[in-house]
């Protein structure tokens, strides 16, 4: 339940996993940044006034924050994820887990072909656990702002191949969008 204030540059040297309950925030100067941060399947996390911005990986295909198997609650409010490779967001939910998303920014500012990486998606939730009750899993996604929002296959002038927003799996009676 504690809160960390990150005011300036923190340049992870390997990925950060959140595995307790915290809010963590940026004032408004926070960035993150050289490796994705993973949030604890089972935590209520809160992250707000921050900038996520290029998580590397051999393959190419780092996303800025994943919650893999996520049941705890999880809160982006007025956060940045900026040239990202895959994802700026990736969400795998099972049932239990509330994901809230209020003004937060998400942007490449190179296409594929200048990065010469593929990004999927700007925010991507997708229940993959076909024995999960679906009915108990809430997205809440509101006041955002998507920047090129273009698409194109590989290699092109487009800034994903997939889509700027996706969810999967969760009925839309959960959604509020």
């Amino acid at each position: 339940g504690d809160v960390i204030a990150v005011a300036g540059n923190m340049e992870l040297t390997e990925t950060l996993n959140i595995n307790k309950d915290i809010t963590i925030d940026g004032m408004g100067t926070g960035v993150i940044s050289k490796q994705p941060v993973y949030v604890g399947e089972n935590n209520t996390v809160t992250i707000r006034n921050m900038t996520f911005t290029a998580p590397t990986n051999q393959n190419n295909n780092a996303s800025s924050l994943y919650a893999q198997s996520f049941k705890g609650k999880l809160v982006l409010e007025n956060v940045e994820f900026v040239d990202f490779q895959w994802e700026g967001v990736q969400i795998t939910p099972v049932a239990g887990a509330e994901i809230v998303v209020n003004n937060c920014y998400f942007s490449n500012s190179k296409t594929m072909e200048e990065s010469d990486i593929e990004t999927k998606r700007y925010f991507h939730v997708e229940v993959t656990d076909t024995n999960t009750d679906i009915n108990d899993i809430k997205v809440t996604l509101t006041n955002n702002t998507f920047n090129n929002v273009v698409q194109s296959a590989k290699g092109g002038n487009g800034y994903f191949s997939d889509s700027a927003v996706t969810i999967c799996g969760v009925p839309k009676a959960n959604l509020t969008c």
